[in-house]
């Protein structure tokens, strides 16, 4: 549930920086106090964001690692298997796409995120 929250946090705020640029091409569209709420909002984000970021690549990763390992020690049917098989590559790149956009380039959680992708291709 928390996951679901931040991404809805995220795409409103991804939305909203959207309707922001398409307002300042039109010059209309979002009310001036609107505008310059958000844009302070992105231009200086809570640090709560951040975390709340980080937690999420981390999440993303670290479930998908429990899932390689699970995978592992078998027990699962041919049909869950493939399918747990294609989720594992998918929440890796979620995660890393994630940390890309959302962290700076020198951010641990995004070397980290890089890392972590890297290593799972190698086991692949």
């Amino acid at each position: 549930a928390a996951a679901r929250e931040a991404e809805q946090v995220w795409d409103a705020l991804a939305s909203a920086n959207t309707e922001l640029h398409v307002a300042q091409a039109s010059r209309d569209f979002m009310p001036l106090a609107s505008r310059e709420k958000l844009a302070v909002v992105l231009a200086n984000p809570p640090r709560w964001i951040e975390r709340a970021v980080v937690v999420h690549v981390q999440a993303k990763h670290c479930v998908a690692v429990e899932m390689e390992y699970s995978l592992r020690t078998g027990g699962q049917d041919d049909i869950t298997a493939a399918a747990m098989w294609e989720m594992i590559p998918a929440l890796h790149e979620e995660a890393c796409a994630l940390a890309s956009q959302l962290l700076s380039p020198g951010h641990p959680v995004r070397q980290l995120s890089d890392r972590a992708a890297g290593q799972a291709d190698g086991r692949r």
